[in-house]
């Protein structure tokens, strides 16, 4: 059984086709088909899904996505013998080819905003100290409460939603592409810019908060991006 790992242009980085792109304990084999080459591991069955499978599985796409562009298939996917991944790989070979020709050259830059000041989400608690406190007595809530609440999580949300569209405005021009990230309390834009000019953006993103001066922002990256990969092999 061939555990898929990623769709790279053939040929490849010889870090990733020489397997030595994966983590510790994976073996990288290609598979070539075209223009278009497969990275694979050989397996006895299905991954199980747990924790140390899945981290390593990250490892091994983000050391291949550093040293060539990829398209990374969705974890656990997995083909029967080579000549039906040579028919998966006929199936999607020209919609592969573009969005590898899209994304060469190109990095991804995250950038988080959030209004200043804006104080850290409070953590969990553990749910057996929260079973325990079941027996304390319960708090009575002013009249309006419940309202008030929900009325300051529409102001919030509506605050994060207007910060999202202008820092779309103000990053979009140093930008291929940019795509809204899922974030409960801040703004999180992932950035596709070509490789050479992701300080360019970095430092028009902080002269756009240093104008505002109610936005804190910090950058990161440039990653491999993985982001902007949205037909995934599966």
């Amino acid at each position: 059984m061939l555990l898929l790992y990623a769709v790279v242009a053939s040929p490849a980085d010889p870090a990733v086709t020489q397997g030595r792109a994966g983590a510790p304990g994976v073996r990288l084999s290609r598979f070539d088909h075209g223009d278009l080459g497969v990275l694979y591991a050989t397996v006895e069955e299905p991954p199980r899904g747990d924790r140390s499978e899945v981290l390593a599985y990250g490892h091994t796409l983000t050391s291949i996505a550093q040293a060539s562009t990829a398209l990374p298939f969705r974890y656990g996917t997995c083909v029967a013998t080579a000549p039906e991944l040579a028919q998966l790989v006929g199936s999607r070979e020209q919609e592969w080819l573009a969005q590898l020709a899209r994304l060469d050259g190109m990095v991804e830059v995250i950038v988080h905003a959030s209004p200043s000041g804006q104080p850290l989400q409070a953590s969990h608690q553990p749910a057996g100290r929260a079973r325990m406190e079941t027996d304390a007595p319960k708090r009575t809530l002013r009249p309006g409460a419940g309202r008030d609440y929900l009325t300051s999580r529409a102001a919030a949300h509506k605050a994060l939603e207007g910060l999202a569209e202008q820092l779309e405005e103000a990053v979009t021009s140093y930008c291929a592409e940019v795509r809204r990230l899922r974030a409960k309390t801040e703004v999180r834009l992932a950035c596709l810019v070509p490789r050479r000019s992701s300080t360019g953006l970095e430092e028009a993103t902080q002269a756009w908060a240093r104008a505002r001066g109610d936005v804190d922002v910090v950058v990161t990256g440039p990653f491999a991006a993985l982001s902007f990969t949205e037909s995934r092999g599966s």
